[in-house]
C-alpha cells in the first residue's frame, strides 16, 4: 500500500516554526544588513533559515531572524556618542 508523506509548503525553520520574526527580503536586502539591522550574526541568520539559498535571495522570500528584536532606525548607530 502506498504511503502518503505530507510535504511542508512555505519557510521551514529548524525546530518547527521561527523562534523571532519573519523579514521579507526587499531590494538591496544581504544578511549582513539584516544581521546589523536586527542585532543578530550572519551565522545565526543562516541557522535559522538552513534551506534558504544565502547567495540567491530572492525579493519576496521570507527569513526568520532568530530572535524578537525591534530594528534599529537607519542611521541610529552613526551619532556621536562622546
Amino acid at each position: 500500500m502506498a504511503r502518503i508523506i505530507p510535504i511542508p509548503i512555505g519557510p521551514i525553520y529548524p525546530g518547527g516554526e521561527c523562534q523571532g520574526i519573519i523579514h521579507v527580503i526587499q531590494k538591496g536586502d544581504t544578511l549582513y544588513n539584516l544581521g546589523k539591522l536586527y542585532h543578530v550574526s550572519v551565522g545565526q541568520l543562516i541557522f535559522a533559515n538552513p534551506f534558504v539559498d544565502i547567495y540567491n535571495l530572492q525579493i519576496g522570500d521570507e527569513l526568520c531572524i532568530p530572535a524578537a528584536v525591534s530594528p534599529m532606525p537607519i542611521g541610529a548607530g552613526e551619532r556621536n556618542q562622546y
